[in-house]
């Protein structure tokens, strides 16, 4: 039976043929869809595999980074609870794989689903970003956020995100 949620990872050649969190995927509430990405167009990779599957719910994953078990079942249980919201999100870990310094991103960043509706109307302005072409899915309203951590993203040197601008990851806040 198939999943309420059409999850792509675009992979690149450089990213080998079974990134982790693909495997990590595979336990998840979702229909997997491993896609290749446009080199130098992340865009108009991610608008072909939005386009991929029939599911109300879409999400993605980046290959070099990580999920927390269950994070989807957690995502697809406050959505049902909130049939209002367009999306939902969780927090994430953006760590520096040099330093091991870590910042909580309480935004939608990764670790969210959209109503395939809400993303659709706006594949056009995703296809022609070449780069933070997820902008206009994390405007989207009304959403609801899951304060806990479903996502490590792991900033390394060869990072898509990375190679355009390398910025330190912050201390951790204490207070």
């Amino acid at each position: 039976m198939p999943h309420l949620i059409d999850l792509h990872v675009l992979i690149l050649p450089d990213d080998g043929a079974a990134p982790r969190i693909v495997q990590q995927l595979k336990r998840e509430p979702v229909n997997l869809f491993v896609c290749p990405g446009i080199p130098g167009h992340i865009g108009q990779g991610r608008a072909m595999a939005f386009e991929q599957g029939q599911a109300p719910w879409v999400a993605w994953a980046d290959p070099d980074d990580l999920i927390e078990p269950g994070i989807f079942h957690m995502l697809l249980a406050a959505a049902q609870s909130s049939p209002e919201a367009l999306m939902v999100f969780a927090h994430e870990w953006a760590i520096d794989t040099e330093t091991g310094r870590r910042e909580r991103i309480c935004v939608p960043h990764h670790a969210l689903i959209a109503r395939r509706g809400a993303v659709m109307e706006r594949i056009e302005a995703i296809r022609q970003r070449p780069h933070y072409c997820e902008g206009p899915i994390h405007a989207i309203e009304p959403r609801l956020e899951v304060s806990e951590i479903g996502y490590h993203w792991l900033r390394t040197p060869k990072s898509a995100s990375q190679t355009l601008v390398r910025r330190p990851v912050r201390a951790p806040n204490t207070q």
